[in-house]
């Protein structure tokens, strides 16, 4: 079978999204040597980033103009190569001949667009909207995404199918004093910090947690610094205003982007992790903090609850109060700590991108059978 794999966000430094394009391509080259594969990418340097050892897979890099690629150069690469199916991994071509598989990340950007610039929003929705009508599978990185589309979206239940993200094997503990003396060393963090992975946009909830730190830091003996981890985007300005509000220039440290083999090592040598987003498909930094025995602060909204499975500490993402509690909770009680750390080991064998990608392999088998059969969807491709 020839399969097209269509990445729009590898080598852009975007979280989540990138993380899913990178490992589960990397993970079907290991498990899958049966079925030929193309990927179709916008950045030159996606094979190199890859750096995939394994013969059927192969490259078609489209003009870098994301805009015209989605539009016009993927439908045309796409019909060209004669593939059986293709899989899109964050959003399809509009306008395609080709079977597809669709991975679906997350509904915030239908249910709350004030999360996103006006165009960016528009333009994601439209091709959500093309991709919930014509994709042959859609498939979803939690069950809250899954009922989701089957709830709010009327998609039937024979078109959509959850298979969890993995974790990535590089997430390891480190030595604790080892990792206190990288970060020292390369990002100047000399003092204990709580630590934020994740881009600071609105979806995130960073000026809640702002205010729910400046809380915390008033509750406790020798408070720690809160350490972002992330790229700043449209919300930029409002962040730095609440910082400057608060006072808090000198307890907050903006690491900015982060190589992920540095990723391991902050989160080791943090106390503990916050994780207070508004709205998630399902959050890489949770699998990140357990396997790394990092203890996690995080939302009981949306998908995390069900990524967390028990070993997290659960906080109201809209309340500042509750998440302060919540730092202070976890700051002060050790045994609370080593309890989440235990049980953040435990739930992390779960996940594993191996079996992500086996798990991917065959839906597409299901639909190459089903297109032969003609029971597939058609008459809407």
């Amino acid at each position: 079978m020839k399969i097209g794999l269509f990445t729009l966000e590898i080598g852009r430094q975007v979280g989540g999204l990138e993380v899913y394009e990178t490992n589960l391509i990397r993970a079907l080259a290991r498990v899958d040597a049966r079925n030929e594969y193309r990927v179709f990418c916008t950045d030159p340097r996606v094979p190199e980033i890859l750096d995939l050892q394994a013969n059927n897979f192969s490259f078609e890099v489209l003009p870098r103009n994301r805009v015209r690629s989605v539009l016009w150069d993927a439908p045309r690469a796409l019909a060209k190569a004669r593939l059986d199916l293709f899989h899109a991994l964050f959003v399809p071509p509009p306008f395609t001949s080709v079977p597809y598989v669709f991975t679906h990340h997350g509904s915030e950007v239908m249910e709350r667009p004030d999360f996103y610039p006006l165009l960016l929003g528009a333009r994601i929705r439209f091709l959500y909207r093309r991709a919930f009508a014509r994709a042959a599978l859609i498939l979803c990185v939690s069950d809250y995404v899954r009922n989701y589309l089957i709830d709010h979206q009327r998609i039937s239940t024979a078109r959509v199918q959850t298979i969890y993200p993995g974790c990535r094997q590089e997430f390891l503990t480190v030595d604790k004093s080892a990792a206190r003396d990288f970060v020292k060393r390369k990002y100047g963090l000399n003092k204990p910090y709580l630590l934020i992975v994740g881009r600071i946009e609105p979806r995130k909830n960073p000026i809640r947690v702002l205010e729910a730190y400046d809380r915390f830091r008033r509750s406790v003996m020798n408070p720690p610094q809160l350490a972002f981890a992330g790229m700043k985007t449209w919300s930029a300005a409002e962040f730095d205003r609440t910082i400057s509000k608060l006072g808090l220039q000198g307890w907050v440290v903006e690491l900015g982007f982060v190589p992920d083999v540095d990723l391991p090592s902050l989160y080791s040598a943090a106390e503990f992790a916050v994780y207070a987003s508004l709205w998630e498909g399902f959050g890489f930094p949770l699998l990140e903090a357990f396997s790394t025995g990092t203890p996690l602060l995080t939302s009981r909204t949306t998908s995390l609850p069900e990524v967390s499975g028990g070993a997290c500490l659960l906080v109201d993402p809209h309340s500042v109060e509750e998440i302060a509690q919540g730092m202070v909770s976890l700051y002060s009680n050790q045994s609370l700590r080593a309890d989440m750390i235990q049980k953040g080991f435990a739930r992390v064998t779960a996940f594993s991108w191996d079996r992500t990608a086996l798990q991917t392999s065959k839906a597409y088998e299901v639909v190459a059978a089903g297109f032969k059969a003609g029971q597939l969807f058609q008459s809407k491709l």
